[in-house]
């Protein structure tokens, strides 16, 4: 997101949460491509679990959010090599109110969203993001996403479900035989993935510079040949 000079009630708008509607406009030309009334009440009763979505993107260098805290605790020193190194020093960054819980990021946590959303909505944005403040979608509007490039002005709509592929499943994420719970992609990858041989021998050649435990690790990785 681009930084954006603006003014007290601007910053104060951000962070307060606006309670109108969205319009019922749209400036893209494919605002004749709407759904019927009978598409968007399938629509809501196949996915009535959230009625709405916001996000809001503050304003750069005027946010201080509780992430930006958590980080400043962490010691930039800490003689980290290893991923066993960045959980011991996460863990151990803070102690009240309680320690942090440190969650690997392993495979079951990597998932295919780009082959799991494709085949239902457009493959790239039908606008320019960085000027935007606001994003927001409404139950009301189940192909709609709207947006506005200010925290009070006026919202405006692009279609991002594409108009092809509209009868295909009305909603990825919703699983019809549990109505509180939604679908998630499958994995992206079963195992380690390697590296190439270039960057492998890149790595061996800076592991130097490491501990006995670090050169140990970075010696063990996988990698493929490119001949």
């Amino acid at each position: 997101m681009g930084t954006r000079d603006l003014d007290e009630d601007h910053i104060l708008a951000a962070v307060l949460e606006s309670d109108e509607k969205p319009p019922r406009i749209d400036t893209d030309s494919e605002v004749d491509d709407y759904e019927s009334e009978d598409d968007i009440q399938s629509n809501e009763e196949d996915a009535k679990r959230l009625d709405m979505f916001k996000m809001v993107f503050p304003i750069g260098g005027h946010s201080y959010l509780e992430c930006d805290k958590n980080m400043a605790l962490i010691n930039q020193k800490a003689p980290y090599e290893t991923p066993e190194d960045w959980r011991k020093v996460v863990s151990e960054s803070r102690l009240k109110p309680s320690p942090f819980r440190v969650i690997d990021v392993d495979q079951p946590l990597v998932r295919s969203w780009t082959k799991f959303l494709s085949p239902k909505y457009k493959k790239t944005c039908p606008f320019l993001s960085t000027p935007i403040s606001e994003i927001r979608v409404d139950i009301s509007h189940p192909r709609l996403i709207f947006y506005r490039d200010s925290y009070n002005g006026q919202w405006t709509s692009s279609v991002m479900l594409d108009a092809k592929r509209k009868r295909a499943n009305s909603t990825p994420c919703a699983d019809a035989s549990h109505s509180t719970e939604f679908i998630l992609p499958d994995q992206a990858y079963k195992d380690i993935l390697p590296i190439s041989k270039a960057k492998f021998l890149d790595v061996q050649s800076l592991s130097k510079y490491c501990r006995p435990v670090g050169k140990k690790y970075y010696s063990e990785l996988k990698y493929y040949s490119t001949t």
